[in-house]
């Protein structure tokens, strides 16, 4: 999976911190496993729920699903000006009409689409028989 820069500096950061915290211990198993995000006793993340959850109340965070990041993803990009065949590529669906039920436009971005019809001018958008 492609990462962009953002994300590769805040996941450094978290293992950073993470190392930070474990200096005075032993190096545990999971740090040598190279997953960001990794289960106590090292290595891939089984059972996401054990952790997901009991992280989501921590922090005071309601109504959010795992899956739900996926769906955010997908609107983010697209609002940022990405193609639906590469979104299709990225979140690896096989079908475009799959895509299109993950890229949610909301109302002020769809409101700005429709607005840069108005920056082109209404000579650019006159017919043909109208421009003679």
């Amino acid at each position: 999976m492609p990462m962009n820069s953002v994300a590769r500096v805040a996941l450094t950061r978290l293992r950073e911190q993470r190392r930070e915290r474990l200096n005075a211990r032993v190096v545990h198993q999971s740090e040598a496993s190279g997953f960001v995000f990794a289960a106590p006793e090292g290595g891939f993340l089984h059972d996401l729920n054990r952790y997901w959850y009991p992280a989501l109340k921590r922090a005071g965070i309601t109504n959010l699903h795992f899956h739900d990041l996926r769906h955010t993803f997908a609107s983010r990009y697209m609002m940022a000006g990405g193609d639906l065949f590469a979104l299709q590529t990225l979140l690896g669906h096989k079908t475009a009409a799959m895509v299109q039920r993950y890229a949610h436009l909301d109302q002020k971005h769809l409101k700005a689409e429709v607005e840069r019809l108005a920056a082109v001018g209404p000579k650019r958008w006159a017919s043909p028989a109208e421009g003679r």
